[in-house]
């Protein structure tokens, strides 16, 4: 299987973030920004910037920080892009809030394709693995990420998680333990992205699904051993590199 160049899917991608957590999130913009209705272009309301407020959902609708909106689906839209905080990860692109329940509520980070790549590549590959193997993590998260967009339904509030439940992704930059700014994406890893801008895997002329692991031990797996959608390309090989693990 070759890399093919290939158009995206969609302009941007919807990602989950904070699943685990369904309950609250902490919220922050930097700057100016508008409320909006998701899929709307009327503004709610138009604010400088908010401080560090916790968003839950009430049985109206979402509170954040002291104030209460009676909306299900709200969308933070920055002036300036990034300037959007959810639990100290800064993201490029919007963030939308969805209330599930009168308990539960969720965040999702929309923001073009390879914008998010960036930041996909360094949190899943440092940069020390060399240009190639990190052109080949591009190509590979990009085809898992058009993959799964294909997958999506129009009624799914997001297209894939930010967590390894999907592929890792970290944002823009984000706060560590003990308060330490440490980036998610690098010039490196735009650069990468940029230099294999639209290259897709494809099985019999279509996407697939581009299972990966972090480290294998010295052997991968077949991926019909795993995953009941894995295409032919995902077969077991040895892997000289991981075998210290």
């Amino acid at each position: 299987t070759q890399p093919t160049p290939q158009a995206p899917a969609k302009k941007t991608i919807r990602v989950g973030l904070a699943q685990d957590r369904g309950d609250q999130f902490t919220l922050a913009v930097d700057g100016v920004f508008a409320l909006r209705r998701v899929g709307e272009a009327a503004t709610i309301e138009r604010l400088p910037k908010l401080a560090a407020s916790r968003v839950v959902a009430t049985k109206k609708g979402i509170r954040i920080g002291g104030k209460e909106y009676a909306e299900t689906k709200l969308e933070v839209v920055p002036e300036t892009s990034p300037n959007v905080w959810v639990d100290g990860h800064e993201y490029r692109g919007t963030v939308r809030i969805v209330r599930k329940s009168e308990t539960a509520i969720q965040t999702v980070n929309v923001l073009p394709l390879d914008e998010y790549l960036a930041s996909v590549v360094d949190s899943e590959m440092p940069a020390e693995f060399g240009e190639a193997a990190r052109q080949a993590q591009a190509i590979v998260a990009r085809t898992y990420a058009q993959y799964q967009m294909q997958q999506s339904g129009a009624g799914s509030p997001y297209d894939l998680h930010a967590s390894t439940r999907s592929q890792k992704y970290l944002g823009l930059q984000y706060r560590a333990d003990g308060g330490r700014l440490l980036a998610g994406e690098s010039a490196d890893s735009r650069r990468i992205v940029a230099e294999t801008r639209g290259q897709v895997l494809t099985s019999r002329g279509r996407l697939f699904c581009t299972y990966y692991c972090a480290v294998c031990g010295g052997h991968t797996l077949n991926g019909s051993e795993l995953f009941a959608d894995a295409a032919a390309p995902l077969r077991s090989v040895p892997c000289t590199w991981c075998e210290p693990a």
